[in-house]
């Protein structure tokens, strides 16, 4: 089976101009009006792939404005091709203007220290989990497309009885189409679009706020430590302060096959009031 992350992330490289890559994108991976930034920031990423061999350490994502779905460019340069470490920016535009900057770090492995300061969350197993699913359902919301895409779960206890909800929350995300290689393991910059997820900590916390709100994304930025050789991916969601209009974020990915962290982001976001 073919995944629809994989086809709606693969850019086309243009013939005519050196380092541009162009494609269409749907409203598949809608979040949800807009395609979810995890998947245009990934779409950036995946350009600046096809320069690089090497493996993908870090991206920062600076969003500049809504990308739309529909025809889109990515220009990529590159501004260091090294031996173990190489690195790159991509421009991505659509027929509005910019949509997003992203910079990447690709590296080989190299010699040095390793420990986790972190530990692996202690939750029930998915099967043992609500699912967006029911849960949406239950409160007579329709699904965005982004979660046709991904099976969601709530790993965390209900806070709902507290006075004040911590705002840190877990959950289990997984591929309804898994992008994986050949060795089976799943596409690095698929972890983008789980990354991309923080703004349910804010919601743990402000349970009971009436007014209507979004949190769109300043700027994320995601580091990758090891490849995912599981099905789910378990993700423990932190905001660190919000004030002035902005909140801090923060999200741990980990794989609990192997019980590694796989990945580590955080966010700068803002909040809008819809009428």
């Amino acid at each position: 089976m073919s995944s629809s992350f994989t086809s709606e992330t693969t850019p086309v490289a243009d013939p005519a101009v050196s380092g541009r890559f162009t494609t269409v994108l749907s409203g598949d991976w809608n979040a949800p009006v807009y395609p979810h930034g995890g998947v245009t920031t990934a779409l950036a990423v995946r350009a600046m792939q096809q320069e690089f061999e090497q493996p993908l350490r870090s991206v920062h994502t600076l969003f500049v404005s809504a990308v739309a779905p529909g025809p889109v460019t990515v220009d990529v340069t590159v501004l260091r091709r090294g031996r173990t470490m190489s690195q790159a920016v991509a421009t991505l535009t659509t027929e509005t203007g910019t949509g997003l900057i992203a910079t990447a770090a690709f590296g080989d492995d190299r010699p040095g220290f390793e420990f986790t300061e972190l530990d692996l969350p202690d939750v029930a197993p998915p099967d043992r989990c609500r699912s967006f699913d029911e849960i949406s359902h239950a409160a007579g919301l329709e699904i965005s497309p982004l979660w046709r895409r991904l099976d969601g779960r709530r790993a965390g206890e209900d806070a709902s009885r507290e006075s004040t909800p911590p705002s840190e929350q877990v959950f289990w995300y997984r591929f309804r189409q898994p992008p994986r290689d050949e060795q089976d393991m799943l596409d690095p910059a698929a972890l983008l679009v789980l990354a991309d997820t923080m703004a349910a900590a804010v919601g743990e916390r402000l349970r009971g706020e009436t007014r209507r709100w979004l949190s769109p994304s300043v700027e994320m930025t995601v580091r990758l430590f090891e490849p995912v050789h599981g099905e789910w991916i378990l993700s423990r969601v932190r905001a660190h302060r919000s004030g002035h209009g902005y909140v801090s974020l923060e999200n741990e990915l980990w794989d609990p096959e192997t019980g590694a962290l796989v990945a580590h982001g955080t966010q700068l976001a803002f909040y809008s009031f819809p009428s």
